[in-house]
């Protein structure tokens, strides 16, 4: 969240430079695609670890970079765009707008997984569960970079310029504070049913997958979690659990529910021979399950 005070009004600074009106597609292309490669490597560094769970793929991690290149490209391609726009007015508006526009191609064209979303910097506070309501992720997007544009404000020298958006900011403002403000006073009115939920992390390196006797030790855990807990709803993590989720073995959980306390944990279930990462819903006497459609590589 901070550095994106940083990074982008830095950025914006650049593209509206004279240098930058007068370098040829080629190098703003360029230029694009090394921002994209220093976002990206911190952003997606995370996509190579599940090459590194077993030795026969360590050698073939280094593949996980090619997304880091892929997404890069899409930078690239913005840079170029912008070079079409002269006033800095119309580049405020165009920035943030062919990012989310990257990110909307890159979600659905591409591969289909949001692989870079500003509106997830939101996840966890009031303001990103507020305006995602009336927003939605890409809207949010956008609304996020043009908050953290903010800072150009103070780079400008003309009086001008900085009077204009002054003004489309504190508008922003307002209207982000009346939408607060709305949906606080909604949520207040609609009368709602609070349940108790537990949260189980089971703190079992990846690696811990693999040997048959940390599997049993696995499943004790989620075991010993399920009857010791007293919450309405018990939530572990995807593909939680160690073994094949068919109905012996969630037989097995429902005998340890305790009734009402429902169960959402995630599992790999079998059906003709195919092999499904799903989401299991499991309460005393009844099951649901959701498979999950677009598998991260």
């Amino acid at each position: 969240m901070p550095l994106g005070f940083v990074i982008f009004p830095l950025l914006f600074n650049m593209v509206t430079s004279k240098e930058f009106s007068f370098l040829s597609y080629p190098r703003i292309f360029f230029m694009g695609v090394f921002f994209g490669l220093g976002f990206f490597t911190i952003f997606l560094g995370w996509i190579k670890e599940p090459f590194l769970l077993d030795d026969a793929t360590k050698i073939y991690s280094f593949f996980s970079y090619l997304l880091i290149i892929y997404c890069s490209c899409f930078f690239g391609i913005i840079f170029c765009f912008i070079k079409f726009f002269k006033s800095k007015i119309i580049k405020f508006i165009m920035i943030p707008g062919l990012i989310v526009m990257s990110e909307f191609i890159c979600a659905n064209f591409s591969y289909g997984f949001p692989w870079f979303s500003f509106s997830l910097i939101h996840s966890v506070n009031a303001f990103g569960s507020n305006m995602i309501f009336y927003l939605g992720t890409y809207s949010l997007s956008y609304v996020t970079i043009i908050i953290f544009l903010f800072p150009i404000i103070f780079l400008f020298s003309n009086k001008k310029y900085k009077y204009i958006f002054f003004l489309i900011f504190l508008f922003l403002f307002l209207t982000i504070i009346i939408l607060m403000i709305s949906r606080t006073f909604l949520i207040k009115k609609t009368s709602s049913q609070y349940l108790k939920v537990s949260i189980v992390q089971l703190n079992f390196f990846n690696n811990q997958y693999l040997g048959k006797n940390n599997l049993i030790i696995r499943e004790k855990n989620i075991i010993d979690s399920i009857k010791e807990n007293e919450s309405d709803i018990i939530l572990f993590a995807e593909n939680d659990y160690p073994f094949l989720m068919d109905n012996k073995n969630i037989a097995f959980i429902q005998d340890n529910i305790n009734y009402p306390t429902k169960i959402i944990i995630g599992g790999t279930r079998k059906e003709k021979n195919q092999y499904f990462n799903s989401l299991f819903l499991i309460d005393k006497n009844s099951y649901q399950k959701f498979d999950k459609k677009i598998l991260v590589p």
